[in-house]
């Protein structure tokens, strides 16, 4: 804010006042802790110049300066001790950092992190949504977590279940979703045409795919509804293209299913699919049967990882797709 009527204003010297001020005898340790976090904004290049989590902790904030930052922290408590309302200040201060380390083991180490795979099959199953095919027993599922803002700001597990599978050829590969849903004749699904930019507020499925497996924040992101309704959404990497996927739904008792055929040729030149391959991906289900947008508690947004909340589009909840035979 000095700096809007005063460009000249000495940003390091108010850095030092701040940090003798509040914490006393741990000044000087907290000045390198405030140092090493202005270092590793100011001095980083990031690649492709965006701003992603793996970016962060790969260039910005690697695991020898966030240990740094660990061990000044210890010190810093040890030194501000004898001053109660410094050593006040620097537990605040301190428990800022926790959210920033828990996010570097997800991201860097992938601790906690749901993977999925995608087995080979020699044809592709029959799009009808059925998932019938004996090739589907082979796949391993996985569940969908969702993140409760209103209560404990944590992953947690879902009201009304969702299994996803994966299978490939070498043309392609079919996601298969089971949606547990009490009345699937009250699913939300207005929109019938492609590339309708409502389609979100429908019933529906969300593919954010990285075929590069980099994690670098680009991807191909598409969202289908019940009715087979795609829109594709241009996030840098290209557009899926929606005449190329084949989608189709189904509604039994208690529950509706989909399944989703992304053909290599609809994503972008650098996607590949074979045994060894690793993609980067999030899948998402948008429950909106039955509720209203302004009832947030009763609808259900799930995702394969939903640890830290935020856009569906957070990186630090994608996660790898891994190709198996």
């Amino acid at each position: 804010m000095k700096l809007l009527w005063n460009p000249d204003f000495p940003v390091d010297a108010a850095i030092d006042e701040h940090c003798k001020r509040m914490y006393g005898p741990a000044a000087a340790t907290v000045r390198k802790i405030v140092q090493l976090q202005c270092d590793g904004w100011e001095k980083s290049s990031w690649p492709g110049g965006r701003l992603t989590p793996k970016a962060v902790y790969e260039v910005s904030f690697p695991k020898q300066t966030l240990d740094t930052i660990k061990d000044l922290l210890a010190k810093a408590k040890v030194e501000a001790a004898p001053d109660v309302q410094a050593a006040k200040r620097l537990e605040f201060y301190s428990s800022i950092f926790q959210a920033g380390f828990d996010e570097y083991s997800t991201v860097i180490e992938a601790k906690g992190v749901q993977m999925m795979s995608a087995f080979k099959v020699a044809k592709s199953p029959l799009i009808d949504g059925v998932l019938d095919e004996a090739d589907w027993k082979i796949a391993e599922p996985v569940f969908l977590k969702k993140y409760d803002e209103f209560v404990t700001k944590k992953q947690v597990e879902v009201e009304y279940p969702t299994e996803v599978k994966a299978l490939f050829t070498l043309q392609g590969i079919t996601f298969g979703l089971k949606m547990t849903e009490p009345s699937p004749d009250k699913l939300r699904r207005a929109i019938k045409t492609n590339d309708n930019g409502l389609t979100y507020w429908d019933d529906c499925v969300e593919l954010f795919l990285d075929p590069t497996g980099k994690n670098e924040g680009r991807f191909v992101q598409t969202i289908i509804n019940a009715n087979g309704a795609v829109q594709a959404i241009n996030t840098g990497m290209g557009l899926l293209k929606p005449d190329q996927v084949v989608t189709k739904s189904h509604l039994d008792k208690g529950f509706w299913s989909m399944e989703i055929f992304v053909p290599y040729k609809s994503l972008s030149e650098e996607a590949r699919g074979g045994t060894g391959a690793k993609w980067t991906i999030q899948i998402t289900r948008n429950r909106m049967s039955d509720c209203a947008r302004d009832t947030p508690s009763i609808r259900e947004n799930q995702k394969l990882n939903a640890r830290f909340g935020g856009f569906n589009a957070n990186p630090a909840d994608f996660t790898t797709l891994n190709f198996r035979e």
